[in-house]
Formats: structure tokens, sequence, C-alpha cells
């Protein structure tokens, strides 16, 4: 698999700003710019894939570990050690003045009906608070954009045109920052690549989000869905 760090040193090649010759490295600055903006790039193109991710976790734990722009539903499970066997309830999202409201017993421990999410910091608060930190989460929600980390690879699988595109797309944002030159046939092979990617999205018949929540990501199976949904393999 292709590591990130390949893909952000092309791209500041391309962005004809690296300041490093060609067996050399770039500056740690540059690279970070590059992870920065490749993150925003992916962003912009997981608008046109709105569907969500599965993730099951365990305890208020496992629920801040979730990285989320925005979540659709919370469910938990009562015994998820008897697996399949156990209950599922779906839980009720509140608005913070209403999760305020229910909190007036300060540490209250019970089943947790109740969830909200604060934007702001991306995190999924329940209510009442898990008497058992073994109770696993089922949640359903829009991964954060800024997901890919300098250790990352891309997903096997992901077409050349694909990575081209995420090659060129952050390249044009790097030489508009730095100054570097962006010529007419780099703009080409951006727009014919977005072009591409556009037209597959539009012709692959894509699974919608209640089948999301019944059999988990089953867009694994086109890497590049997956990979704009924000599923980013380690």
């Amino acid at each position: 698999m292709i590591p990130i760090k390949a893909v952000l040193k092309e791209a500041l090649e391309v962005a004809n700003v690296s300041d490093f010759a060609y067996s050399q490295s770039p500056s740690a600055s540059k690279i970070d710019s590059a992870l920065f903006w490749y993150n925003l790039q992916i962003d912009s193109y997981r608008e046109l894939v709105p569907y969500t991710v599965s993730s099951l976790v365990t305890g208020q734990a496992g629920l801040d570990a979730i990285k989320a722009v925005e979540v659709e539903d919370v469910q938990f499970y009562l015994n998820p050690a008897a697996q399949p066997g156990s209950v599922q309830y779906l839980m009720r999202q509140k608005s913070r003045h209403q999760f305020e409201a229910l909190r007036s017993i300060p540490n209250l421990e019970a089943l947790p009906m109740y969830y909200y999410f604060e934007k702001s910091t991306g995190k999924i608060l329940v209510w009442p608070l898990p008497y058992d930190q073994s109770l696993q989460f089922d949640v359903v929600y829009y991964p954060s954009a800024y997901g890919v980390t300098i250790e990352d690879v891309l997903p096997q699988g992901l077409s050349g045109t694909m990575i081209e595109l995420l090659i060129y797309a952050t390249a044009e944002k790097l030489s508009s920052k730095y100054g570097g030159t962006w010529s007419t046939q780099n703009s080409m092979i951006l727009k014919r690549d977005e072009k591409k990617l556009k037209t597959s999205l539009k012709e692959t018949p894509l699974p919608g989000p209640a089948l999301d929540k019944i059999n988990g990501n089953i867009h694994k199976d086109i890497p590049w869905v997956s990979y704009l949904a924000g599923d980013f393999p380690q």
C-alpha cells in the first residue's frame, strides 16, 4: 500500500514548491501543511459520498474515541456478552438545553436512554451515565474530516485516477499557498480526474444509510467510496 507521506511528497513536487532535491526530504513544515490541505480536500470530496459509518464501541471511553462531525443515532446493547441474543435499545437524541435539564441528579448511573452530540468538541454525551462501562454502543455517524495522519496508507484497490486526483488536488492548494508554478496542463489533469470521480459516483450503485445501519460499512467493497466516507486504513 502507498504511504500518505509519499502522496504528500508527490503533491509538493507537482506544486513546484518543494524545497528539496528529489533525493532529499521536504521540511517538516511543508509536510504538515500538505497533510492539512490533503485532509481538507478529502473533506470536500467526502461531501459527494453522503453515507454514514457505524462503529460498535464500549463505554464512555469508546464514545469519546469516535471522531464525528454529525451523529445520526446511538443504540446500546443490554447484556452485550450475550450477543447476538442481547437486546438493543435506540437512544433518544436531545438538544443541549434538553440534555442539561435531564441532568438534575448529579452522577446518576442507570441505563443510558438519551444522548447529546456536542459539535464544538465532537463529543457524544449520554444520560444517565452507564451503570456498567462494559455496555456497548452502536453509533451511526458522519466521520470527522481530519482523520488522515502522516503514518497512514492509501487503501488497497484505490484506482490510479483517484490517487492522481488526490495528489493534484492537494498540489493545487499548496501551489497557491506557497506561490508555486501551476500549469494549464495541471489544471486539465485535475479537472479530468474530478470529472471521472463524479461520473463514477453517479454510475455506481451505492448503499443507503438504512442498509449501513444494518450491515455496517458495506461500501468497503468500493475502496474509493469507503475512503472518502472516512474509513481510513491504519
